[in-house]
């Protein structure tokens, strides 16, 4: 209990959060079913021991949420909980105002009742029963580029029901104009800030709690402009879309390129007050992009254009990856062939491995899933090119089989003037020799017809000279003897 007479509670994280924007949930469980208290606050600190009476800030709340219609709120600091049954649970979003937030501090205010006590719950007894509160970082986390965008309406919305309330992230908030007799055909308009290629709008439509008339259906165009400056008509409906709980929009819902920076929701109907939307969420087409190619570990170049997968290759390595946040996209699905193929899902911005295929071209189609868990229809579309081994390729293969050939035959006619210059040089050597032969004949016959014709005249001398010559003997004994030794040479 405060100075000021309400009631207080404060909650110490196990550390100290920083945020841009917290998620703070109050869960009532009952088992009254008025258990739950008026107005409250919630304020933070910096303090290093957060006290009841210590330095606070009060966090300004701007949207709600409960299990229940509530009525949205304004952004104000203090909140009044209108008549409800227990047990439910209220959801809240505040921006922070500061990092490093120590404590949180829940107020609750006591509201005089009819009979002029004060009390702050709203029990007969004027007891409430809080069960959770629970805080926590909210992080963007969505694909949706229409959160937090401001819509604009074509006539005054009723009180308590604006225009925020459309892109708030909540769907059990709406908006709906003022009745107006005079103007029977209103509409939203929101400007998503540039024109963007879209793959899917959905809108929700909050709980028919009034049993109202419901129109005919929506009629969405999307244009090139927005507040009031000349515009072109991108894309339209057909025809009216049926108001449902969830209506999921398609490009194949109207004419024209589904893309554009104004969006204008129309409703043509009976009753004055539409339309009546809960929530307009609006998704980008994802166009994935694939990076860091590898076969069997070896880097590819892709360029952007198709990926040249070598020939011998088993395994083909790459990377999803896409432009939007990481933390709205967790998963991804690709598929190699048509229709008839299956899908395999993985994580986004991990490392994928496929075995590669037979030679050829294919188209390897990758999705992205979007927050809300539809798929991306746009995706994207990758050529893969297999080259074959060069074998199995005509004129490679002939020219290769051509190259063989004309190789193995120089290296037989090499061979074999190899052995013809050896036989030749064989044969040289013969002939050399044969010469050298020839030229010895030639001297030995000159040289001992020489010495024998000398021997021979020596011998006639003797015979016709004195009957004993020893000179003329000694000379024709030396004469055979050189002849002999010139004979072994």
């Amino acid at each position: 209990m405060t100075d000021a007479g309400d009631l207080a509670a404060v909650f110490l994280p196990e550390r100290s959060v920083s945020a841009k924007q917290l998620l703070l949930r109050l869960v009532f469980p009952g088992p009254d079913p008025d258990g739950y208290f008026g107005k409250f606050g919630v304020d933070v600190t910096t303090d290093a021991a957060p006290a009841p009476d210590g330095r606070w800030m009060p966090l300004i709340l701007e949207t709600t949420s409960a299990a229940d219609p509530v009525v949205p709120l304004a952004a104000v600091p203090l909140v009044t909980l209108e008549k409800r049954t227990a047990p439910f649970t209220l959801s809240l979003r505040a921006r922070v105002p500061f990092d490093g937030i120590t404590g949180f501090r829940l107020r609750v205010f006591p509201e005089e009742r009819v009979d002029g006590s004060r009390a702050a719950g709203r029990a007969a007894d004027g007891s409430f029963l809080l069960g959770d509160f629970l805080v926590e970082a909210d992080q963007p986390r969505s694909t949706n580029v229409a959160l937090g965008r401001q819509v604009y309406c074509s006539r005054a919305v009723r009180a308590g029901f604006p225009s925020r309330n459309l892109t708030d992230g909540f769907h059990t908030t709406w908006c709906q104009p003022e009745r107006d007799p005079g103007q029977p055909d209103g509409f939203f308009q929101m400007d998503l800030g540039q024109i963007t290629a879209l793959d899917h709008i959905t809108l929700r439509r909050p709980p028919d709690f009034e049993g109202a008339m419901r129109p005919d259906g929506y009629e969405i165009e999307l244009l090139t402009e927005s507040g009031g400056f000349d515009s072109e008509v991108l894309w339209r409906t057909e025809r009216p879309l049926p108001q449902k709980t969830e209506t999921v929009i398609r490009p194949a819902d109207g004419r024209g390129e589904f893309a554009g920076r104004s969006m204008m929701i129309r409703s043509r109907g009976a009753s004055g007050d539409e339309p009546r939307v809960a929530e307009i969420e609006v998704y980008p087409a994802l166009r994935p992009t694939a990076r860091q190619w590898l076969a069997d570990g070896r880097a590819l170049e892709s360029a952007g254009g198709p990926v040249n997968v070598p020939a011998g290759s088993r395994g083909l390595t790459f990377v999803p990856v896409t432009s939007l946040p990481a933390e709205g996209l967790r998963r991804c699905r690709w598929r190699l062939g048509g229709p008839a193929d299956a899908w395999t899902e993985a994580a986004l911005g991990e490392a994928l491995t496929l075995a590669v295929p037979p030679p050829g071209e294919y188209s390897l189609l990758v999705q992205v899933l979007h927050s809300d868990g539809v798929w991306d229809t746009t995706g994207a579309t990758l050529l893969l090119r297999v080259a074959a081994p060069w074998w199995s390729h005509g004129p490679t293969a002939a020219a290769a089989w051509s190259g063989a050939a004309l190789l193995l035959g120089a290296g037989g006619w090499w061979l074999y003037a190899r052995r013809l210059r050896l036989r030749l040089s064989r044969t040289e050597r013969h002939l050399a020799l044969h010469r050298d032969r020839l030229r010895i004949s030639r001297d030995m016959h000159d040289e001992i017809g020489a010495r024998l014709t000398s021997i021979a005249m020596l011998a006639e001398r003797t015979r016709h000279g004195p009957e004993h010559n020893p000179l003329l003997l000694d000379d024709l004994a030396h004469q055979a003897r050189d002849t002999v030794e010139a004979l072994d040479t």
